[in-house]
This record gives C-alpha cells, sequence and structure tokens, in this order.
C-alpha cells in the first residue's frame, strides 16, 4: 500500500524523536512520544507524561490521528492555517523550529507549508 503524507510525516517523527529498540518512545510503544490526552487504547503515562500504548500499532495509529486531526483543522491546538514551523513549536517548544525543518526535508516540502496545504496532499 502506498504511504500517505501522514505516512510520510509519521516516520519523519520516529526518525526526529529517536525511536529505536530502548528508547523511551519504543518502550512506551509510543513512536512520536505523544504526551498523554486520554489517546484511544492509551493504558496511562510515563514519568515524564507520554503515553503508553498497549502495542507499537496502537501508539502508531494514536500518532497517525494525531497527524490528521493537526492537517485536517480539527485539532484544538493546530489550526489548520498554521505552518509546519508554527505547528512543530506547539508539538516540540525546545526545538520545534528544528523539527520542522527535519520533517519539511523528509517529506520534500518548506519549513512554510501550511497545515491546510499538507492535508490537501492527502
Amino acid at each position: 500500500m502506498p504511504k500517505t503524507i501522514y505516512d510520510n510525516i509519521a516516520q519523519a517523527i520516529m526518525e526526529f524523536e529517536g525511536y529505536f529498540v530502548g528508547s523511551i518512545s519504543y518502550k512506551n510503544n509510543n513512536p512520536g512520544n505523544l504526551k498523554y490526552a486520554g489517546q484511544l487504547n492509551a493504558t496511562g503515562q510515563d514519568q515524564f507524561g507520554h503515553a503508553i500504548f498497549p502495542t507499537f500499532q496502537d501508539g502508531y495509529n494514536a500518532l497517525i490521528n494525531q497527524i490528521r486531526r493537526m492537517l485536517n483543522g480539527t485539532s484544538s491546538l493546530y489550526p489548520s492555517s498554521e505552518t509546519l514551523t508554527q505547528a512543530m513549536n506547539t508539538y516540540a517548544a525546545a526545538n520545534g523550529n528544528q523539527y520542522a525543518v527535519f520533517i519539511a526535508q523528509r517529506i520534500g516540502v518548506d519549513p512554510n507549508v501550511t497545515l491546510e496545504q499538507l492535508n490537501a496532499m492527502a
């Protein structure tokens, strides 16, 4: 099955977050290091506030859902008029600009692309 823009962004996030055997995201089955917000199938949170999922697929599905909501304007945190850079500064305030550049390079867009424009690529 061809990868969607959601999958491509998720893969970039996994890479930026350092998803590997032994990492926090690996131990929590949370490839996006999502903070716990009552996500479907999340079983709780770790000491850093990251959601814990019973399986990798559950965590990956939560990441895809978060990305989809960011891009299609149904997220209360990420207006679809925001740029990727603005959104990633909310997603990861400590290094949002670097995060946006990383994702943009991986998916072949400018970091100032809007979430709405990314959604049109879906």
